[in-house]
């Protein structure tokens, strides 16, 4: 028969774990809660969705294509405001653009935008950049035309595209880090549940 401070002991001891059990609970259901409300949100389904361009040179008309020195190729970024149909043209009034061409940076807002089957098509965007004797021009349609040495010469070429990686949500490690202590908790449980019945 138990001597009743052993009781008390163990009472003492379940309270704790009970009350650490409760914590763990609580901590995985706020961290449930967050992870709908980031699916719920209204934006969720059709966030922006970012695409990686690629200018690949194939003229110049200083005939100097392949020196290394003159690296007219280039990259970009272009965001829509909805994924492009994978089979279809897809029509985007605006968007927002950046590239960067021989270290010189563009940026602003592209019109006319086109996605076929997914792939860049085609987006209406110009902007000079710098003063005389240093300005530098971008004009891109299908392909682009990038003008240089005080816009006196001109490279040109195609752009292609790529999705960009997406990044995890947010509250996906809160949710696996959730689960895991609810885990935990429930196997300490089940422990100290059996060692009190084994004595």
């Amino acid at each position: 028969m138990r001597r009743a401070d052993e009781f008390a002991g163990l009472g003492f001891t379940h309270l704790r774990s009970v009350g650490v059990f409760m914590f763990g609970l609580k901590v995985a259901i706020a961290t449930i809660g967050a992870v709908l409300t980031v699916l719920a949100a209204p934006t969720g389904a059709y966030a922006n969705v970012m695409y990686v361009l690629t200018l690949t040179a194939t003229s110049d008309s200083q005939g100097l294509m392949g020196s290394a020195l003159l690296p007219y190729d280039g990259t970009g970024t272009i965001t829509l405001s909805s994924p492009p149909s994978a089979t279809t043209l897809s029509v985007y009034s605006t968007a927002p653009v950046s590239f960067m061409v021989d270290g010189v940076s563009f940026s602003g807002t592209a019109d006319n935008v086109e996605f076929l089957d997914g792939n860049f098509y085609s987006a209406q965007f110009s902007e000079q950049v710098g003063t005389n004797p240093n300005r530098f021009d971008l004009q891109t349609s299908g392909v682009y035309a990038f003008y240089y040495g005080n816009e006196q010469y001109e490279a040109s070429g195609t752009i292609t595209s790529s999705p960009a990686t997406t990044p995890l949500p947010t509250a996906l490690p809160l949710l696996a880090g959730g689960l895991g202590m609810v885990g935990f908790l429930s196997r300490r449980k089940k422990r100290k549940a059996a060692s009190f019945a084994a004595t």
